[in-house]
């Protein structure tokens, strides 16, 4: 597995995201997404540090209308051992083993969200290393006034 100078070297960069950036970017976007990763680890704990990235997540099911909203402004690409864009109302469907998007605004920008796509099924979180984990996805979600 890359570390994550190794994977800058070989893609390039991230721009430093704010959950309150992305809440900005998406604010018009009518489906369900979260901050997931570092921040919301952080915040959960009520820790403070630097982030060089912004992971959101979202459910596999929401993935076309979120690329359809997302591609006007950012390109979005799969990540999944290699990177392969995706377009807005073209958009491949996925294979199950695509667990990411990156999105930018061009290929001369940073990076500025990682997207973890994630299996929910009928309001139903399910753990992608083990589908006998499964919670509830309002469960899974807190809401953390930091807007």
């Amino acid at each position: 597995m890359l570390d994550h100078d190794e994977i800058v070297r070989l893609y390039g960069p991230w721009r430093s995201r704010t959950p309150q950036d992305a809440a900005a970017r998406l604010a018009d976007y009518g489906g369900p997404w979260w901050v997931a990763g570092g921040w919301a680890i952080d915040a959960f704990v009520g820790s403070h540090r630097e982030h060089g990235d912004l992971d959101l997540g979202i459910p596999r099911e929401s993935l076309e209308e979120f690329i359809d909203f997302a591609s006007p402004g950012l390109d979005v690409w799969a990540a999944a051992g290699s990177l392969t864009p995706l377009f807005g109302g073209s958009a491949p469907r996925l294979p199950e083993g695509v667990g990411n998007l990156w999105l930018r605004a061009n290929g001369a920008e940073p990076w500025e969200y990682d997207v973890m796509i994630e299996s929910v099924k009928d309001g139903t979180w399910i753990f992608k290393r083990d589908a006998r984990i499964s919670r509830p996805l309002i469960d899974c979600l807190w809401r953390y006034n930091c807007f």
